[in-house]
């Protein structure tokens, strides 16, 4: 697939023909063994339609990329109607960015990285003229570890050193990239199920046990499910032991004036007068925690990373708090086994977002061990 320039000079796709010849090998054919091909169309038909079923529930389980173009041009325009007809491409575009009002325009360009950062975009396309101001907003959200792609009437001021790709038949250059590492997220998901399960099995009798006791210590449910924030801004119910009287929740604003800290984003009084007494104990070793063994089963969640945000502390994000929300929330994470009783919010967004940098399979199983460690002595 590749692209032409129409007669303004800019580039619109286009479409590629090939004849086929008797004389060319088939690659369908070629690919599969020699068995196969010698048997009757009726189950070579059967091998080709049972590989066309693997390959769309590949596709159907990649996650759909969230794309934000910049620039509200003739090539724009024509990118996103390719990408919006083209299902296969599992993209979705978010919107425009430009300094004219248009439908589909979120805002202004020198406010890329707050706009793709609240939209949670996956990559950016550039597909205007790249002045200084622009250039200094696309470095910001590079720094911030977003993709990031150019169309080649924009390269000038980038220069010709970058790698070529393309996206829905248009030519594009990489100015920035994540490594995808889908190797190790695929085995950073197996570990969670098998971890999770694992969990879930052994800890039957503890959380049967727990469950009686929260429920005979105070009335009300067993367990507390609230909304949460997770990967990409996505709100999923995360699931606790109740630690706290039914009304809880009500309760909160009559007692903020004896919140400890003056941040805003937490809340928290040492001797709270909600907590159960089980409650208490629970937190303590934070086994009210155990059922979102349930939440890294379906997916929601993860065994590390950084922990859930509630709604309220999301809707008072700053650009580099979304930094933590790139990655599933955990179980456990870094913040709990280095400031597990610091309520400090900035420290804790710090320690989140190098998480998030240096993650990698081997601190996931550092953390995992320090948590047991943290948590047996009640820190």
């Amino acid at each position: 697939m590749g692209a032409q320039p129409s007669l303004d000079g800019r580039y619109s796709p286009s479409s590629h023909h090939s004849h086929a010849s008797p004389l060319v090998k088939n690659p369908e054919t070629e690919k599969l063994p020699l068995r196969v091909t010698k048997t009757s169309p009726g189950a070579l038909e059967t091998v080709r339609a049972a590989e066309q079923t693997l390959t769309s529930a590949t596709i159907a389980a990649r996650p759909c990329k969230r794309i934000m173009i910049v620039g509200y041009t003739e090539v724009s325009r024509a990118l996103a109607a390719c990408i919006r007809s083209n299902t296969g491409l599992r993209c979705e575009v978010v919107g425009f960015l430009d300094d004219e009002h248009h439908p589909d325009v979120l805002g202004r360009t020198k406010d890329l990285l707050r706009i793709a950062r609240q939209q949670f975009v996956d990559e950016i396309v550039v597909a205007t003229f790249v002045n200084n101001e622009l250039k200094h907003a696309i470095d910001e959200a590079c720094l911030e570890h977003i993709n990031t792609v150019l169309i080649p009437e924009s390269v000038a001021i980038f220069g010709p050193e970058q790698k070529s790709d393309s996206l829905a038949g248009f030519p594009t250059l990489v100015i920035y990239r994540e490594k995808p590492g889908r190797l190790r997220v695929s085995v950073k998901r197996c570990i969670d199920v098998f971890g999770a399960t694992i969990g879930l099995a052994l800890l039957s009798p503890l959380l049967l046990v727990i469950a009686l006791l929260v429920k005979l210590d105070s009335p009300g449910p067993i367990f507390y499910a609230h909304t949460r924030v997770g990967k990409k801004g996505r709100k999923f119910t995360c699931y606790k032991f109740r630690t706290m009287i039914p009304n809880a929740n009500g309760l909160k604003n009559q007692l903020r004036h004896l919140n400890e800290l003056g941040n805003g984003f937490f809340f928290k009084i040492q001797r709270d007068p909600r907590l159960t007494k089980v409650g208490s104990l629970l937190r303590r070793y934070s086994l009210d925690e155990l059922p979102q063994l349930f939440n890294i089963l379906k997916g929601d969640m993860s065994l590390v990373g950084p922990r859930p945000s509630p709604v309220d502390e999301f809707e008072m994000y700053d650009i580099p708090h979304f930094r933590r929300l790139d990655v599933k929330p955990g179980l456990t994470g870094l913040w709990q086994i280095i400031g597990r009783r610091d309520s400090d919010f900035d420290r804790a967004m710090k320690v989140d977002r190098e998480y998030v940098d240096r993650w990698s399979l081997w601190l996931d199983l550092k953390i995992l061990m320090k948590t047991f460690l943290v948590i047996g002595q009640g820190e």
